[in-house]
């Protein structure tokens, strides 16, 4: 679970290099970096909450289809 966890911020980490270039401009220590601070971390562990409930979701799903069988697909009829 710690390990899907820290991937999921892998996942998101391209979003490190915009916030990068976003806060340039935002002097170290201010109240706006504080602020971009608390809203960034909110940001992305909700970003880290819905991966994960993404892929707990994609991993139900294939064990219910893995447990249900190969299912028979209908022949298709010749016109």
């Amino acid at each position: 679970r710690v390990l899907r966890h820290e991937l999921a911020h892998v996942v998101l980490s391209p979003f490190d290099v915009y916030r990068g270039h976003a806060t340039r401009g935002v002097k170290v220590g201010s109240r706006g970096e504080r602020e971009h601070d608390h809203l960034w971390e909110y940001a992305v562990e909700q970003g880290v909450i819905n991966l994960e409930r993404l892929w707990q979701g994609a991993l139900e799903y294939a064990r219910r289809e893995a447990k249900a069988g190969p299912k028979s697909r209908p022949k298709r009829r010749r016109k």
